[in-house]
């Protein structure tokens, strides 16, 4: 009878488990961007996959860009006019397995008043008639608000306060039946009613 070594062979199976990758918002820790109306409004992070693999980017809205070699990540988007709500933007990374992390923040943007030139005429005799004052070249940072037009307001400081006007504008004849100075403000307004005042003297 002979000796020998008898084996027994064992197998077993090894789950590895996918580990997420890491996302971090490291610009903004509030989680709220506060921007004008037209400025870019810029968020930035840094991120990590524990299994090494490239991943996607993708976002809500606005365009997101990531640098692998420095595990970075940067979103941008610029509003053509202001909100009346804060806009909810979502940032997902997603790893090869499927596996995904994602960070949210809210952009605030707030209205521009428009700007103009306020022409107030000079050397204007007592009693004169037909006498205007008028805005000129008149425009706003949202091409939105330009493009739905301004409405313009005037004080001719004859107690009246503001009232509502055109482009050009007449001074009434009870501003000037009397010499003197008088000082004269002008409002152009925009859509959403942010507005710039301006004063002369006539």
């Amino acid at each position: 009878m002979l000796d020998g070594t008898a084996t027994v062979n064992y197998s077993t199976t090894i789950v590895i488990n996918d580990l997420p990758p890491q996302l971090a918002n490291t610009s903004h820790s509030s989680g709220v961007i506060e921007v004008d109306e037209r400025v870019p409004a810029i968020v930035s992070g840094s991120f990590s996959n524990p299994g090494g693999a490239a991943v996607t980017f993708t976002a809500s809205s606005g365009l997101v860009t990531q640098d692998a070699a420095l595990g970075t990540w940067n979103w941008t988007r610029a509003f053509a006019d202001n909100l009346s709500t804060a806009q909810p933007v979502t940032i997902t990374v997603t790893d090869a397995e499927g596996s995904t992390a994602q960070v949210s923040f809210s952009v605030v943007v707030s209205n521009v008043p428009p700007t103009a030139t306020f022409v107030v005429p000079v050397g204007i005799k007592e009693a004169a008639t037909g006498v205007s004052v008028r805005f000129t070249q008149a425009t706003d940072q949202s091409t939105v608000d330009t493009s739905a037009g301004f409405t313009y307001q005037y004080d001719f400081g004859d107690g009246n306060g503001f009232v509502s006007g055109t482009a050009t504008q007449a001074v009434p004849a009870a501003v000037l039946a009397n010499s003197g100075e008088y000082s004269i403000r002008g409002r152009v307004v925009d859509k959403d009613g942010g507005f710039t005042e301006y004063a002369a003297e006539l």
